[in-house]
């Protein structure tokens, strides 16, 4: 295996646990929450994973990165009050 794809796969360890307690706490919501609130809630998940990759991966955004976060949380909020 090349060493880069290696170092890739290393890069990207730390965010298994941040995956396994997003799982844990979406599940808690459907049991506790109302499963139609927690369900518009779990469609900003994106916006968790793009925040993340900014700080744990040093990602960069463009334009239409930053367009797309912005919808999302309209998005959310449109979906919220109705």
């Amino acid at each position: 295996m090349p060493e880069e794809k290696i170092q890739i796969a290393e890069r990207h360890e730390p965010i298994n646990p941040i995956r396994a307690i997003g799982a844990i706490t979406y599940n808690i919501g459907l049991a506790v929450g109302d499963p139609s609130v927690v369900t518009v809630l779990s469609g900003a998940s994106a916006l968790v994973t793009i925040i993340l990759s900014i700080i744990l991966l040093k990602e960069k955004i463009n334009a239409t990165q930053v367009v797309g976060i912005l919808l999302t949380i309209l998005g959310v909020m449109v979906l919220s009050i109705v």
